[in-house]
């Protein structure tokens, strides 16, 4: 029988660690079941960086990583519209975000979200806001578990979710995670695991 080290037992697999906050309106559930069809808007996304790094390189990273999550999320509500969890359509990322630049092309403000439902012409949208920090790299996070036979972070993600209903003008579902991944773990993972636990707690998820 093979037997494994304790400190490799510790630094060879994903480790995921979060808190999590949910708020539902009290006629979330019932305004939800309304919904014929909604957006995922362009997140907002922060990148903290554990070493110096070109501000233009940071931002297209932030721009890049903006439409990978936005498309992550939308990947996640359609996957959950196929196993028949939700009825309702989503509004595919192309067409969201080609009319949300139409709107605000002759504007620098950012649009408020019932100008982007009216925009879009959805029930709701989805908006958020994501973090992403690199606290250590994965070389060095290996060396100091190995002597002090701690497991250490490598990676952060928090999120904070709103959906924004048009018919009522008013925010009737908020979400708020925060995960800390070791070694392995990667922000793509992570938002994985984020996306997984919010659907869950969408009001969609008690239409049933």
């Amino acid at each position: 029988m093979i037997k494994i080290h304790p400190v490799l037992a510790l630094i060879g697999f994903l480790h995921l660690t979060g808190c999590a906050s949910n708020y539902l309106s009290p006629d979330a559930v019932e305004l939800s079941r309304m919904h014929r069809i909604i957006a995922v808007a362009p997140p907002e996304v922060a990148i903290i960086p554990n070493k110096k790094i070109d501000f233009q390189v940071l931002q297209d990273q932030e721009k890049n990583e903006a439409l990978t999550v936005q498309k992550s999320m939308v990947s996640w509500l359609l996957k959950r519209k196929g196993q028949n969890h939700i009825a309702f359509d989503i509004l595919d990322v192309a067409t969201t975000n080609a009319l949300l630049s139409g709107a605000t092309r002759d504007s620098t403000r950012t649009l408020t979200p019932a100008e982007m439902c009216e925009a879009l012409d959805v029930d709701a949208i989805i908006q958020s806001h994501f973090n992403m920090k690199k606290t250590m790299s994965e070389a060095t996070a290996v060396m100091i578990t190995i002597f002090t036979k701690e497991r250490q972070t490598t990676n952060e993600v928090s999120v904070s979710m709103d959906l924004f209903d048009r018919r009522t003008g008013k925010i009737i579902w908020n979400y708020y995670n925060h995960l800390s991944g070791s070694v392995l773990s990667s922000p793509y993972s992570m938002v994985d695991n984020l996306m997984y636990s919010a659907c869950d707690k969408m009001p969609y998820s008690m239409n049933k």
